[in-house]
């Protein structure tokens, strides 16, 4: 169960995976699985990457904008940033 008294008014309960042929006394606790997506940045998509295969792979600074940073460096080579600046009204 989560309960997180500033944002929720009652708790939540997580149903997935569950055995629905055990009752609610009965059924055995949820095991903590964790869930690793073997996705890699290649060429600047995310690619699969199967167990054993070996990739060049350039850690991603998670502090600052990784994908945008992926964005500029395949997508966008050789092109320019606009000299204006756009003014979109807000302020």
């Amino acid at each position: 169960m989560l309960y997180d008294s500033e944002a929720l008014a009652e708790p939540v309960r997580i149903l997935w995976h569950r055995n629905y042929q055990q009752g609610w006394g009965s059924a055995d606790r949820l095991g903590w699985a964790e869930c690793t997506r073997p996705l890699y940045m290649i060429d600047g998509f995310a690619t699969q990457a199967a167990p054993g295969e070996k990739i060049e792979y350039t850690v991603p600074d998670m502090s600052g904008r990784p994908w945008t940073r992926a964005w500029e460096e395949y997508f966008e080579k050789n092109m320019e940033r606009p000299k204006e600046v756009l003014d979109l009204g807000f302020k």
